[in-house]
């Protein structure tokens, strides 16, 4: 599967990767959460991210433009 790697500091960019559960839990290092974005994209991050210490990576904003949460560790937009 295709999907776009967004790590800590670092430009976003593809990659294609196995499908199934371990090889989206390799890419974030840890068990995965699924954020939707809309009926055809998700974020995958790190469930445990921030618990773990993870380096923080971008900022989940609202309607309104508020940051809303952080994503810590790398994470993945797929579609």
């Amino acid at each position: 599967m295709n999907v776009l790697v967004i790590e800590p500091m670092k430009a976003p960019y593809e990659k294609e990767i196995e499908s199934g559960l371990e090889s989206l839990q390799h890419e974030v290092d840890g068990n995965i959460e699924a954020l939707g974005l809309d009926d055809d994209a998700f974020i995958i991050c790190n469930e445990e991210g921030k618990i773990n210490g993870l380096e923080l990576n971008r900022a989940i904003r609202d309607d309104r433009g508020r940051i809303s949460d952080i994503i810590a560790g790398t994470f993945l937009v797929v579609g």
